[in-house]
């Protein structure tokens, strides 16, 4: 071929742009699809579970937070039910100097940040920052501004700060397909607020383009935070530039419970959009 036409093509192919999913996984989280009786005890069927695993790195880590079927990184270790190696975020190989995950920080919209040194006894805050944060997710959250009741379907959202000492893995989250109508239900009584949140990739985006459940939100800017690296993944014009993209992204196991954080134009409620009409009365 001739050499001037060779590189025509590569000069033409380097200014097409790379569009890379709005959504990474960084190896932080692990689904599988296995059959039940791979992770339900004493259960003969074939009906399928995603399996998920979850990998904090040294530093500070964006995770899921606990609630609804998630769970949080234990302070010892232990056998995750289907894996055939240990996991556990608690203490390190022969030492018994402490938990291993120092800190935790939780953000309640209105008071910022709360949190501080995690309680080795209890997995949580020191008592009088535990209380706090109680006292402040429970006046946020179950307002009438969030949905009273239903506002533990936001809560259950959210994602929390954690800084671990050492690389662990730990076991997040089993559910059967089946139940992703379940949670995208509760789509519709989670709402985002005004400014940026702290969320994750929950069960009920599964299978499903994010524009489709993200209701009516107006989204301006979204971020991941990159745990090998310590760093955010996009500049503030990057993270502008990736909404339409992250807009399109289908979620599929791959990036199943990725945390990330989302910023909106107005506190909005997400769930796939009404497109019919209100039925008549009786």
């Amino acid at each position: 071929m001739n050499k001037k036409i060779i590189l025509a093509s590569l000069v033409l192919f380097s200014a097409i742009p790379i569009l890379a999913s709005a959504i990474v996984s960084y190896g932080i989280v692990q689904n599988d699809e296995v059959p039940a009786r791979e992770v339900v005890y004493g259960s003969p069927s074939d009906i399928p579970y995603i399996r998920s695993s979850f990998k904090l790195y040294k530093g500070w880590n964006l995770i899921p937070s606990p609630g609804e079927g998630v769970a949080a990184p234990e302070r010892t270790k232990a056998t995750f039910f289907g894996y055939p190696r240990q996991m556990g975020c608690g203490v390190k190989e022969n030492d018994f100097s402490g938990y291993q995950v120092k800190y935790m920080y939780a953000h309640v919209p209105g008071r910022g940040y709360i949190g501080g040194k995690v309680n080795y006894n209890n997995n949580g805050f020191e008592s009088s920052v535990q209380q706090e944060f109680e006292n402040a997710t429970r006046a946020f959250y179950l307002s009438p501004e969030m949905g009273g009741n239903n506002g533990i379907w936001s809560l259950h959202l959210t994602s929390r700060w954690v800084y671990s000492d050492i690389e662990c893995e730990y076991p997040l989250a089993q559910i059967a397909v089946r139940d992703v109508a379940r949670y995208q239900e509760s789509l519709k009584k989670t709402k985002l607020v005004k400014g940026w949140n702290l969320i994750f990739m929950s069960p009920g985006f599964y299978n499903d383009d994010v524009r489709e459940l993200i209701g009516g939100c107006n989204v301006l800017q979204i971020n991941q935070w990159d745990p090998s690296t310590q760093k955010w993944q996009y500049s503030s014009s990057e993270s502008q530039q990736q909404v339409n993209t992250f807009l399109n992204t289908g979620i599929d196991k791959n990036n199943l419970y990725a945390p990330m954080v989302v910023k909106v134009a107005e506190t909005c409620t997400l769930g796939r959009s009404t497109t019919a009409p209100p039925e008549l009365p009786n």
